[in-house]
């Protein structure tokens, strides 16, 4: 059966939908070509399927095969750029935070998480109490990325569970799966995660990106975990007692 490499039923209709149709859009052909191409028909199938089963008025088998070979030569150079890219590295994401950042210098946190929240509100952060089994709010923020909390209302909040950090027009995170870059980012306020990773805040905003098994950057609108929350900590100041 020609058809026999499409296992979904309203697939296969869409399909024969096009072929016979009598006046099928150019998207729609292209459409159909790709399509098949995904499916694991070669060229020779997909213009042999098109040529028994189509019943488009003014068929063109030459023009036909010509753009369906164009089709899939673009898809597959597609496809190839796309594996030759290479993924960004820990390095590459601390290089792209600390273009667009500037250094917070270290911060004093209380270890208190209330009093924790009110000194990251007062820095310019808009800290949200942590819901107690997920990295996230406890209720719905998204309100506040475009206008923070009122002082009040920080202190009103529960925050038993820890607090949340939400990246906005002055300060983003870079959030990185792995230690040992702190002497790097030495100039940044750094938090540890329970995991072993880092936080680092950066004054400036950036893109947010990311990458599979290395980090990310966490431009407006996400969130970070942040001390005191249990497990987190930050690093010690020389001289500090």
């Amino acid at each position: 059966m020609l058809l026999d490499k499409i296992i979904s039923n309203r697939k296969r209709e869409d399909v024969l939908d096009v072929l016979h149709a009598v006046h099928p859009s150019h998207k729609q052909r292209l459409w159909l070509v790709g399509f098949l191409d995904y499916v694991g028909y070669s060229l020779p199938e997909i213009l042999r399927i098109i040529d028994s089963e189509n019943r488009w008025k003014g068929y063109d088998k030459e023009k036909t095969t010509y753009q369906a070979s164009s089709v899939i030569t673009r898809k597959r150079q597609t496809r190839h750029d796309r594996r030759e890219k290479p993924a960004m590295t820990i390095d590459d994401l601390i290089k792209t935070f600390m273009s667009n950042t500037k250094p917070t210098g270290r911060m004093v946190v209380p270890s208190t998480v209330l009093w924790a929240a009110v000194y990251y509100y007062l820095e310019g952060f808009i800290p949200l109490p942590k819901d107690n089994d997920a990295k996230r709010p406890m209720f719905n923020w998204k309100q506040y990325q475009e206008k923070p909390p009122a002082l009040e209302e920080v202190m009103s909040w529960d925050w038993s569970n820890g607090l949340c950090l939400l990246a906005n027009d002055k300060y983003s995170f870079i959030d990185i799966d792995t230690s040992g870059y702190e002497q790097v980012l030495k100039d940044y306020h750094v938090e540890f995660t329970p995991r072993g990773g880092l936080h680092a805040f950066g004054l400036g905003t950036v893109k947010s990106v990311n990458v599979e098994n290395v980090g990310e950057l966490k431009g407006k609108g996400t969130l970070i975990v942040a001390y005191p929350t249990k497990g987190y900590r930050v690093k010690e100041m020389t001289g500090m007692r």
